[in-house]
């Protein structure tokens, strides 16, 4: 037994269904794991290029996503996976000590961790988390409020969407120009991550029209346990003016009472402020920097 280590495997090495039931009953063992680090998201944001420190009998879990550089590998974050880090029950060991089994042939390793844990390393990122708590939605700011109604009054209706490259669209032409960094293969996989998530009922993906049919916004949230993640939401040019991501917001909290929803947070200052409307805690996580 390895209980109080961490041994690293290679994606051929791991046992799948153990690892994901370690995520799965987080919760259940009074810890914490996030759907990034699910097998079938990792293996498609990283063409299955990924690893992870396991500990015990798969009580704990630290994922690897992998790139090379010149033959040599190294850790990074990649596109569209907000939190990493330590999952799995309450252990005996800590993030610190996960990190410190990060293996040495890993040149470089450059990743974001989790909420759940404050080691202080290079700096944090702001991420909003809208908690579950009674009468949440009327809790919201006034502008929120009154742009909900509006929306409402005129007809929008929220429904499914099928077709999540729709989502990823909508998403590139609204919000392309402020990530120039992801180009089309970031997108093609993330893609693949969701319809991976899709099939095992972890995909909560909707749509906003108008009463006339035409397509105001999309958005994509993955089904975690316990918190849906806001990874890829759009307005269109006809939805913008409206303020219809209030109404997308809103009517997620309505079908989804009892989960939290992750905002992720944000840099943008006017990204920020719309978040905020919603009444979110804030629940910085922390960035992983090792190697050259």
């Amino acid at each position: 037994m390895t209980a109080n280590r961490f041994i690293y495997r290679s994606r051929k090495q791991l046992e799948l269904e153990r690892y994901n039931a370690c995520l799965e009953g987080a919760a259940k063992a009074g810890g914490f794991a996030t759907i990034y680090a699910h097998s079938n998201y990792l293996d498609a944001l990283c063409a299955g290029n990924w690893g992870a420190l396991v500990a015990g009998d798969y009580d704990q879990v630290f994922p690897l996503p992998l790139k090379r550089f010149l033959g040599l590998p190294y850790a990074v974050q990649p596109p569209f996976c907000q939190q990493l880090g330590l999952m799995g029950g309450s252990g005996p060991l800590s993030e610190k000590d996960a990190i410190n089994a990060i293996p040495s042939f890993l040149i470089r390793v450059r990743l974001w961790a989790n909420s759940e844990h404050a080691q202080a390393e290079e700096g944090s990122r702001l991420n909003f988390v809208i908690p579950v708590e009674e009468n949440r939605l009327e809790n919201l700011d006034k502008d929120a409020r009154k742009n909900i109604q509006k929306a409402r009054d005129k007809g929008c209706v929220i429904r499914p969407m099928v077709n999540l490259n729709m989502g990823i669209e909508t998403y590139r032409k609204a919000w392309g120009e402020l990530n120039e960094n992801l180009r089309d293969d970031d997108y093609d996989r993330f893609l693949q991550a969701c319809k991976n998530l899709q099939a095992i009922d972890r995909l909560h993906a909707i749509k906003a029209m108008s009463a006339e049919g035409e397509l105001l916004a999309t958005a994509i949230f993955l089904k975690g346990y316990g918190r849906l993640h806001y990874v890829c939401a759009a307005p269109t040019d006809a939805g913008r003016p409206m303020g219809i991501m209030h109404l997308v917001i809103a009517d997620t909290l309505e079908q989804f009472p009892g989960w939290e929803l992750d905002l992720e947070g944000s840099s943008i200052d006017s990204v920020a402020s719309f978040y905020k409307k919603f009444k979110p805690e804030n629940r910085p996580f922390h960035f992983i920097k090792r190697g050259l």
